[in-house]
């Protein structure tokens, strides 16, 4: 079961807007309608004993509204108390919606009729085989594999899925809580397909970017109440550039932004959908110097030639904070809590367990955790030490997502290339990153001296909560100063206007001014740089640049632009 994790972020500012999360037990819905397919080859029986079979309900063209409870959570009860569950089992208008109510903890009958407690000192919180003095019209179910056995997670509570004949089904959640739940339940239950039905939703599923010469695996989601009978698929410029295969491999010999092209059929007709694949060139790795990292431009994915590896294969990999922080239910938003280094809202995370909800209180950030182990490789792009390096070091911040526990991760480095079994000289093992604070730190890179490497930092721990890592350097010299940021009381600004790019600051000790692309290559250089320069990047390739504004000897003011042909 989940576990719940309180612990105090200090120094952050609570805003008016953060009071009505949602109440313990509540799910908040993420997309509205995202539709995912279910195994349908439930066969068990309900707390009377009769028989009860998935396939054969939904052969009967019914719909099914499966909700997973435990006895004691006030939030499930509330839908049985106020009628909701039995006028959607007595719906008359539309098709059909066949009630299934499933304890996911195996409670015994005479505690699910509310005489007993289950487990120990969780009492019930009533009758759930009535409804206003009458049998409910319910399937009631108590199987704690029940959600196991049909490929289904639960979460949240209470957890609700419709599933439609096709055994496609939807989070429901938010149907159920709004202010005409049977309506609203209609309108989902009329989106389920039939047999005359051509495919729905056809979606692209691949990688959103690769690099050259990198194959990419590309499959399909599509819904369709018959069976699928072919796919069309057209890869602009790669190889192969057509294919019939369902699950096809493709790749690019040169980088650019490139169209797939899908079309997906049944008996019934067919559907396309198109979706944008982006290669880039990590070939030259990282070669102008200081090389900075602060994941502040793109908040949806970590940055062009780094690497993410999942070596415990358990679909959790480190991902972009911001983005965690607004799909976990119950989280503060980014610009409300900002829990990047130095107050930004973006950094890179890593779970040790997963988190389900997210709750704010009085300062405190609580998360309901299910206990797993990361062992998560965040790897930096190719870096090119010079030979003459006076004194190349590895600058980086990492902070435990907790008050009271640390978390542990180890540094390597790789002369051949990203993968995991490249990775033999170890830099720092089993660090301790610190609980509830950012800590900077460094690592000498002497020993590469004149040499191609890759920087990986593998976070080790498990069953804890997360860790943060953020503002990550390399300087030939060992001074991160100069690459800090902004100073108070400057400021430098980029905007772009169709193919000219706006370059402002309010600092008069401007000396140098370089520009550098996402493989650190120096694109541009003025000695003698004026605010409310414009410079025009037609002919830059898209992706993001780097600015740099020296402002003294000391200390340079950083900015980041996306540009996109």
């Amino acid at each position: 079961m989940n576990r719940s994790v309180r612990y105090a972020i200090l120094g952050l500012l609570l805003l008016g807007s953060l009071l009505g999360l949602p109440t313990e037990g509540q799910a908040q819905q993420k997309t509205e309608y995202e539709w995912l397919k279910l195994s349908a080859t439930y066969k068990g029986g309900d707390i009377y004993g009769r028989s009860v079979n998935m396939a054969d309900t939904l052969r009967a063209n019914k719909r099914i509204l499966l909700y997973f409870f435990t006895i004691w959570d006030e939030a499930c009860y509330y839908y049985h108390q106020q009628r909701i569950l039995k006028d959607l089992a007595q719906m008359k208008e539309g098709q059909a919606i066949s009630v299934w109510l499933v304890e996911i903890q195996g409670a015994p009958r005479a505690a699910i009729e509310g005489k007993v407690p289950y487990p120990d000192n969780s009492p019930s919180r009533g009758d759930w085989t009535t409804c206003d003095g009458e049998q409910a019209p319910y399937t009631i179910i108590s199987d704690k594999n029940f959600a196991e056995q049909v490929g289904v997670k639960t979460y949240y509570l209470p957890t609700t899925y419709l599933v439609c004949p096709s055994s496609f089904y939807i989070d429901c959640y938010s149907a159920l809580e709004s202010k005409q739940p049977v309506k609203a339940m209609k309108a989902m239950s009329d989106l389920c397909l039939t047999e005359e039905d051509s495919p729905r939703d056809v979606e692209v599923i691949a990688p959103r970017r690769k690099e050259i010469g990198e194959p990419s695996p590309f499959s399909s989601f599509a819904r369709s109440y018959s069976p699928i009978t072919s796919y069309e698929w057209t890869f602009e410029h790669g190889t192969p550039e057509r294919s019939s295969e369902a699950e096809p491999s493709v790749l690019w010999s040169e980088a650019g932004d490139y169209q797939v092209t899908l079309t997906v059929g049944n008996k019934n007709g067919k559907q396309t959908s198109s979706a944008t694949m982006h290669i880039i060139d990590c070939t030259k790795g990282v070669n102008s110097f200081p090389f900075v990292e602060n994941f502040d431009q793109d908040l949806e994915t970590h940055p062009d030639c780094w690497h993410l590896y999942d070596e415990d294969s358990d679909g959790i990999n480190w991902r972009c904070l911001y983005q965690e922080q607004l799909d976990i239910p119950g989280m503060p938003s980014p610009s409300e809590l900002k829990l990047g280094h130095n107050n930004s809202v973006n950094c890179m995370v890593s779970w040790s367990s997963f988190p389900t909800q997210a709750s704010f209180e009085g300062g405190e950030l609580a998360f309901n955790l299910i206990p797993q182990s990361a062992y998560n490789w965040l790897i930096l792009p190719k870096i090119t030490i010079p030979s003459d390096a006076p004194a190349p070091t590895l600058h980086y911040s990492v902070m435990s997502l907790s008050g009271s526990d640390t978390e542990r991760y180890s540094l390597f480095v790789s002369e051949k290339g990203y993968r995991r079994a490249d990775f033999t000289h170890v830099l720092a093992s089993q660090e301790l990153a610190p609980a509830g604070r950012w800590s900077s730190r460094t690592v000498s890179l002497a020993p590469f001296v004149g040499k191609d490497i890759y920087i990986g930092i593998k976070h080790t721990d498990k069953e804890k909560v997360a860790l943060l890592v953020d503002d990550v350097a390399v300087t030939l010299d060992g001074h991160y100063e100069s690459i800090s940021l902004v100073p108070s009381g400057d400021a430098l600004s980029l905007y772009l206007y169709g193919v000219e790019m706006s370059i402002l600051f309010d600092t008069t000790q401007a000396t140098r001014l370089t520009i550098y692309d996402s493989s650190g290559c120096l694109v541009y250089e003025s000695s003698h740089p004026q605010s409310g320069m414009s410079l025009d990047v037609s002919s830059w390739t898209s992706g993001a640049y780097i600015v740099v504004l020296q402002r003294d000897s000391e200390r340079a003011l950083l900015g980041k632009v996306m540009i996109r042909s």
